[in-house]
């Protein structure tokens, strides 16, 4: 358990920063390096020599015209990048391509142009590149030259345009101007303006004095209207109400308020007497008498007033009645003086925003002629192209460039190879991924030439770690049966033969009679390791019953250990197998020995193992480092499991050591 422990920690102590799987490909960067630079050098060799001239152009300031100061503008918003592609434009540099050819005519060449800004400046740096320097200097000045005649051409279309524009513009405006002269003249004769401003004026006045009236009228016929309900209301008739209202008599006449008092002071005093004596007596009959005088005489008086009062009421109703039509006849006048006036001041407005326009335009027209014949450029030439010089071609630097972008390229080649590279490179990597436990670590044994030392502690390693494995597999086993150990692997060349025959070798070692069977029956070769002859009998004779047990199994030159070796089938292996009591023969080899170690058919390509693995104890499966592709390994593993295997365990075959640390330190452990 110490051991365990110990290793344990020192894999955890000792990882290394960079996978297995990356170092396998970190040549892919070196080789990315070496094309980059390769390449770039064979570029820079084939280039012809180059020279380049350079210039400078500047924004210059300008005196601004009053007159003409607003005519003609650029957007500045992007003035300088707007500049510079100008002067790049395919245009322009072809105009200066003629004018090399016109000033210069046995001047051949082509150039290749470079414009920036000097930072935190105004100033345009130029430079012109060409196998000709004579070319790449005449160029650059002819750039320069055609660059501002380009611009003066511009302005130039651009303010004859503009002025085509306004003068068609104001022709329109005149032919507008006097149509809308004509048009108000028409409409003055056609109507009588003064008259109509005078009758607008008077119609409204007019109209405010009948509404004045009719509002008037109205408060009087409210003022009747309650009048009467109060009067209703009121048992006396609205005798107490008496007064003059708006102009309309609203009260009773004297006589007759004076007539309702007696009538009620005659009808308290009956009814006072009526306490004391009968209806029939002689003051009753009086006071009765009375009392239906004056009734009769303020009924009558009551008529004549409400007689009075109807008059009135229609009187004020019939003058209402004419003051509506009049009111609607004055409507109807100053709406159209109104109507009128509007056409008036339409037309009129109209004509003064017409006059208006043609003034501006004719203003900015007075301004572009001003202004046509001012220069107006404002990137001017600073410095005059250089004498050209030869160009460094920065061979270093462009070198230094190349193999860094090979390097990218090879970077790239690593991660897209150690994607899709599916093999085994670590031993965590590879119990996460396939979900099984590890049983032991089995080192590589050096090949070609070593030094003896290192040679011996290696191979000292590697039977440590078979007797680390023995260890392991033989736990927890019973003595009888003895214990039949499966060894096999997902593909072929995975190393499994030699790890069944050094696990025998093992277990021989440590005093135990140990049978090794070649259960491999396509490529057999067990029987190699120990000079036994491929013709002699094997487990396909003894499955077929062409031999017994005692002669396929043949002792070797290891002590405790013995050999049956694949044999010869006359059929079809997996037939053979299948159909064949491979349960009986494993179990009367298993009663004559202690140890049973099979090594058998790879999983993926056959199904041979299949019949085997509900018979194995343990099954060993082997993981070679660095070959196995762990898609295939899983892929068996779950066909292991699937088909009956009792306890599965990974043998990692051909482990590299770190630097010799790691196997020195579980070797001392």
């Amino acid at each position: 358990m110490n051991t365990t422990t110990n290793h344990s920690a020192h894999e955890a102590s000792s990882a290394p920063l960079v996978s297995p799987r990356t170092w396998r490909y970190v040549w892919l960067l070196a080789l990315g390096a070496l094309v980059g630079a390769a390449w770039t050098y064979v570029r820079v060799v084939r280039e012809p020599v180059a020279y380049a001239s350079g210039a400078r152009m500047f924004v210059s300031g300008r005196v601004n015209v009053p007159e003409a100061s607003s005519a003609y503008s650029e957007e500045l918003a992007n003035y300088l990048g707007t500049q510079t592609e100008i002067m790049r434009s395919q245009e322009v540099q072809a105009r200066a391509r003629q004018r090399v050819e016109l000033e210069r005519p046995g001047l051949k060449g082509e150039a290749r142009l470079e414009i920036r800004l000097v930072p935190q400046t105004a100033i345009f740096s130029l430079s012109a590149t060409s196998g000709n320097g004579d070319y790449a200097r005449v160029f650059l000045d002819a750039l320069m030259a055609e660059f501002i005649q380009f611009k003066r051409e511009r302005r130039m279309v651009t303010s004859q345009a503009t002025i085509e524009q306004i003068s068609a513009e104001l022709t329109r405006l005149e032919r507008e101007i006097s149509e809308k002269e004509q048009e108000l003249l028409s409409f003055k004769e056609r109507n009588n303006i003064l008259y109509w401003e005078q009758q607008s004026v008077e119609s409204a006045r007019f109209l405010a004095d009948l509404k004045a009236r009719d509002a008037s009228l109205r408060m009087r016929l409210s003022v009747m209207d309650a009048w009467e309900r109060t009067a209703a209301a009121n048992r006396l008739g609205g005798a107490a109400q008496i007064g003059v209202s708006g102009g309309v008599e609203l009260s009773e006449s004297t006589d007759l308020a004076q007539a309702r008092q007696r009538v009620d002071e005659l009808t308290l005093e009956r009814d006072l007497l009526l306490r004391g004596l009968r209806e029939t007596h002689p003051k009753v009959v009086r006071l009765n008498e009375e009392i239906a005088r004056l009734e009769r005489v303020v009924g009558l008086g009551a008529s004549r007033d409400h007689a009075r009062r109807k008059e009135q009421r229609l009187a004020i109703e019939a003058e209402l009645e004419g003051l509506a039509n009049s009111v609607k006849e004055w409507e109807a006048r100053s709406l159209e003086s109104s109507r009128i006036g509007a056409a008036y001041d339409k037309i009129r407005s109209s004509l003064e925003r017409t006059r208006g326009l043609y003034d501006r335009l004719l203003g900015s027209l007075q301004n572009l002629d001003a202004r046509k014949g001012v220069d107006q450029e404002l990137v001017q030439i600073l410095q005059a192209a250089s004498p050209a010089q030869e160009v460094d071609r920065g061979l270093r630097r462009r070198l230094v460039s190349g193999a860094v972008a090979g390097i990218t390229a090879g970077f790239a080649a690593l991660l897209l190879a150690v994607r899709i590279d599916q093999r085994s490179y670590s031993v965590e990597e590879t119990i996460e991924r396939l979900g099984c436990r590890g049983f032991v670590e089995v080192p590589q044994l050096p090949t070609g030439p070593a030094s003896t030392g290192r040679r011996r502690f290696t191979e000292s390693v590697f039977e440590e770690a078979f007797r680390r494995l023995r260890s392991i597999v033989q736990m927890g086993m019973p003595s009888a049966p003895a214990p039949l150990f499966l060894v096999t692997s997902a593909l072929p060349s995975e190393g499994k033969s030699e790890i069944a025959l050094n696990l025998a070798r093992a277990f021989a070692r440590a005093g135990k009679k140990v049978l090794l069977v070649d259960c491999d029956l396509r490529r057999g070769r067990l029987h190699r390791a120990f000079d036994i002859g491929a013709a002699s009998p094997g487990f396909c004779e003894l499955l077929e019953e062409r031999a017994n047990i005692e002669e396929v199994v043949r002792p070797t030159s290891e002590p405790n250990l013995s050999l049956v070796a694949a044999g010869r089938s006359t059929g079809h292996v997996n037939e053979l197998i299948s159909t064949s009591d491979i349960t009986g023969c494993l179990g009367r080899l298993r009663e004559r020995f202690e140890i049973l170690v099979v090594d058998s058919a790879p999983v993926g390509p056959v199904d041979d193992t299949g019949h085997l693995l509900p018979l194995a104890s343990r099954v060993l499966f082997v993981v070679r480092m660095r070959h196995t592709p762990l898609r295939q390994a899983h892929k068996a593993l779950v066909t292991v499991r699937t088909r009956g295997a009792a306890d599965v365990g990974i043998v990692f075959n051909r482990v590299r050591p770190e630097g010799g640390r790691y196997y020195y330190s579980y070797h001392k452990n």
